[in-house]
């Protein structure tokens, strides 16, 4: 009675909340909420319907399924500030160490009179959230335990940075060697193929792990 009576309040409570969303899909808070809602409204259901096992037995599924939902404002812009200096700062590190003169300005690479802003879309937040979401995909397919799970999201969290740094660099020695009509047409074959090798990295990571087992 009280998984059905929890089913019938969030039957109540979704659909306000959903029409929150549509009104500003950028707001934080019903997303979240709605999330939490259907989790542990899911949950205390299986533990209705089979115990605590059965539930337990789905909760992978659930943090898989929670991966999509985007997270709080001041965590992504956070997350956004760090890695944009990350990739800007070690970019220009490896631009000095090849012999070129590439200056580091805030969000910015400085060649002389060229320019190459890293945006919030080229932090690589967006490949980490991806990579995370392959990492727990990868240890629910391979079956592994807590701690294999654990590693693959830590292979997960340092491979995207580093991908992104190559493909920063990739991007804006194009800009810097050919032009920025040049990098603008290059730039989504180059990031097609950094999280294609990051993805790889993170598969041949899971089949380590399970050779191992």
């Amino acid at each position: 009675l009280g998984a059905l009576g929890l089913a019938a309040v969030a039957v109540v409570l979704l659909p306000v909340v959903r029409l929150v969303e549509l009104v500003d899909p950028g707001w934080r808070p019903p997303l979240l909420l709605h999330a939490l809602v259907v989790a542990v409204g899911a949950h205390l259901l299986l533990w209705a319907a089979g115990g605590r096992r059965l539930s337990a037995v789905f909760l992978p599924v659930t943090v898989f399924a929670l991966s999509a939902v985007p997270y709080p404002w001041q965590v992504e812009q956070a997350l956004v500030r760090h890695l944009t200096a990350v990739v800007v700062n070690t970019t220009s590190d490896i631009f000095v160490l090849a012999g070129r003169p590439v200056v580091a300005m805030g969000d910015r690479l400085v060649m002389g009179t060229e320019v190459v802003g890293v945006t919030e879309g080229c932090s690589g937040i967006r490949s980490l959230q991806s990579l995370l979401m392959a990492a727990l995909f990868f240890g629910e397919a391979f079956w592994f335990g807590l701690g294999r799970r654990v590693a693959l999201v830590a292979v997960a969290a340092l491979a995207a940075p580093a991908v992104n740094i190559l493909r920063a660099y990739a991007l804006a020695w194009v800009h810097f060697a050919k032009g920025p009509d040049a990098a603008a047409a290059a730039h989504d074959a180059i990031g097609h193929g950094a999280f294609a090798l990051a993805a790889v990295i993170l598969y041949a990571a899971s089949k380590v792990m399970d050779e191992r087992k």
